[in-house]
């Protein structure tokens, strides 16, 4: 237990309840994963702040191809067979993969990758659902900023799909943004080239991701960025052969742009990009306002 770091309150509350959970936590690497000791406190909320039930959720979502039986589980946590299994029937109830699942507890609870990608779900859910309610009370008055997100869209040429979905999340993450992706966007009767060109021309950011290959929709759509004097972040993906128009494009840039080695970097740059740009443009307008 010397090595354990308790970094959250909710976490500080488990170790003094049940030490074996967090030497079984400890044991497990769990750090090592996706999930960070501050969604805990998420899952805590999520499940009616009852520090059994989420010391049970949190073992059942990391196990590492294992099998905990109700026995097991009861060792852990230092609880009866029933209240264990009174646990589990409120779970299948609120889910019905839990339910799946614990079709047959008697035979061990097999979990791994998928029970811990419903947890994740239903956490980044939570996570969306409480920044919904911020965008609502702090854009009363005020629009959001438009971020367009730009990128080859062609998956013949180069599918940067996982990494759009990387920046729109980013994006999200801030009470003050909006994403507008192409393939989010309703039926339109308007010609493609004007209504890519007019959101453009509309929006705050104009955020590009750099790939292999760029075409001459994303140059249009970057050049009328520049023209219109709209702010633009630029991410290049590393470990990339670039085509000779790519690199042209990229040799316009006067202006720092970000590299990623992967779409979960790219996600956290994206938000840490634009709250820096935001926080600079406040400042300039507060210094200009003072003087």
């Amino acid at each position: 237990m010397e090595n354990l770091t308790v970094i959250t309150p909710v976490m500080k509350q488990l170790n003094e309840r049940f030490p074996k959970f967090f030497e079984w936590w400890d044991a497990s690497k769990i750090r090592s994963l996706r999930f960070r000791e501050g969604d805990i406190d998420l899952i805590h909320e999520m499940f009616g702040k009852d520090l059994l039930i989420t010391g049970i959720i949190t073992l059942l979502a990391f196990t590492h191809g294992d099998c905990y039986p109700i026995v097991t589980i009861k060792e852990i946590f230092d609880v009866p067979e029933e209240q264990v299994a009174k646990i589990i029937a409120d779970l299948c109830k609120r889910h019905l993969v839990y339910s799946e699942m614990f079709l047959h507890p008697e035979k061990g609870l097999p979990f791994y990758y998928a029970e811990r990608e419903v947890l994740y779900t239903l956490v980044k859910d939570y996570k969306l659902k409480s920044l919904a309610q911020i965008k609502r009370l702090s854009l009363q008055n005020e629009r959001p900023l438009l971020i367009f997100v730009s990128s080859v869209m062609d998956k013949d040429v180069e599918d940067l799909n996982d990494e759009r979905h990387a920046v729109r999340e980013g994006i999200e993450a801030l009470s003050f943004a909006t994403p507008w992706l192409f393939e989010d966007s309703p039926a339109s009767s308007e010609p493609l080239p004007d209504q890519f060109l007019r959101k453009v021309k509309q929006s705050d950011f104009f955020v590009l991701i750099v790939g292999k290959h760029v075409t001459d929709s994303v140059e249009r759509e970057f050049q009328t960025a520049k023209k219109c004097n709209v702010r633009s972040l630029v991410f290049l993906k590393e470990n990339t052969e670039r085509s000779e128009k790519t690199q042209s494009l990229l040799k316009s840039i006067d202006f720092k742009y970000q590299t990623f080695s992967d779409k979960e970097t790219l996600r956290m740059q994206v938000t840490a990009s634009l709250v820096d740009e935001v926080l600079r443009a406040t400042r300039r307008g507060l210094s200009q306002k003072e003087s």
